[in-house]
């Protein structure tokens, strides 16, 4: 409505904190915007909004202080700020520069970097009149953590190696933020999982010790592991039916999955069927039936799919039975390549057909290997 130049004065209203934030970002940390001012005229036909501005003086940032010994990391940590040493001062990136560090040292290892406590409103200091300002950044960093064992609890049918495989870390690795969400991100991905808490505890955190040693601790609940489905029912085109279906996950505790699902059904017409198998009323009983096991962890790394099933159906000229079996293969090759062999065996049988050429028998097989790139950046939880 604005940009149509029709007066909207929620928008104006809005518009005023729009302005203030702008001069925020380019240093004028003492800007004050007044509330929109209507000025109408021309019978009230036109009308001219005025916003008065009291701009103050532009902040410059001239020193960066960070309590951090490593250069290397105070430098990265630098390059990272949105903040930059000769630019105006943008303090409504503040927080996000704080942020940023905090994270980039615990990547680094250091798990309990925190700000000192009090410091949070004295980050930013002005002299000479606010053109020119500084920013101390008070860290505590503490030290290194390093692991020492993971202790699992919550598990009832799951195998404790089944939660293992997902964790790459080995005795002595650092731990950080970064890996604890990345192990959550692994486990709940899983699907058998309702409840995933990972925290780590600290041995020695009072000793000289160069370096901390912690367990993590990880905390599970198992979800239901079965499902059982009966759906009966009427459609037009195969008249009635009644489907049913099994599901079960985890099986042994070893996270294999099982999943069967069987459909019958009885035509109550033959419309869909050509003149002379209508005429001859055969009311055959249709089905099908699909069982699929999916074993995630297979010999290692790998992934085993086996699916198999089983139709009979009744086609325009012919009826039909239908039988596929099928066996794939798939493992992580190298970072995000992927690596897959399927093999697929299906047989058809054609019989009760009105022409004689529609009468047959079928086998057939396939091999299809397949190569696949993921780039997402969390393959878990993109």
């Amino acid at each position: 409505l604005a940009r149509r130049n029709i007066l909207d004065k929620n928008f104006y209203g809005n518009f005023a904190e729009v302005l203030r934030r702008e001069y925020l970002k380019n240093g004028f940390v003492l800007s004050e915007i007044s509330s929109p001012r209507y000025v109408f005229y021309d019978n009230r036909k036109k009308c001219s909004v005025v916003f008065k501005i009291n701009e103050g003086p532009q902040s410059v940032l001239k020193t960066i202080n960070l309590n951090i010994s490593n250069l290397k990391i105070r430098n990265l940590i630098k390059s990272k700020w949105k903040n930059k040493i000769g630019n105006s001062l943008n303090i409504l990136e503040i927080e996000n520069d704080i942020n940023s560090s905090i994270q980039i040292l615990k990547k680094e290892g250091y798990f309990f970097t925190r700000l000192e406590k009090g410091t949070e409103k004295q980050v930013v200091r002005y002299d000479n009149n606010y053109n020119d300002s500084h920013i101390d950044l008070k860290l505590i960093i503490e030290k290194k953590l390093l692991l020492k064992d993971i202790k699992i609890s919550g598990l009832e049918k799951t195998k404790p190696h089944i939660v293992l495989k997902e964790i790459s870390l080995k005795k002595g690795n650092l731990i950080t933020p970064e890996i604890i969400n990345n192990i959550n991100d692994r486990l709940l991905f899983l699907g058998i999982f309702s409840y995933v808490r990972i925290s780590p505890y600290v041995y020695n955190r009072y000793t000289k010790d160069k370096n901390y040693f912690g367990d993590i601790i990880i905390q599970l609940r198992e979800k239901p592991y079965g499902v059982l489905k009966l759906a009966p029912g009427y459609r037009t085109d195969i008249g009635y039916k009644v489907e049913g279906i099994f599901q079960r996950n985890n099986i042994f505790g070893l996270n294999q999955s099982l999943l069967i699902r069987a459909q019958v059904n009885i035509r109550d017409n033959l419309n869909t069927l050509d003149d002379r198998r209508r005429l001859n009323a055969n009311h055959k009983t249709e089905y099908s039936t699909n069982i699929n096991y999916s074993w995630p962890r297979f010999l290692g790394e790998s992934k085993l799919d086996i699916s198999n099933s089983l139709t009979r159906k009744r086609f325009y000229s012919f009826d039909a039975d239908i039988f596929r079996a099928g066996l794939k293969l798939s493992k992580n090759i190298h970072d995000n390549i992927y690596f897959s062999l399927k093999y697929q065996l299906e047989i058809i049988r054609q019989f009760d057909s009105t022409k004689q050429s529609d009468e047959g028998y079928f086998r057939i097989g396939g091999l299809t290997p397949s190569v696949s790139f993921d780039l997402r950046d969390n393959l878990n939880n993109p």
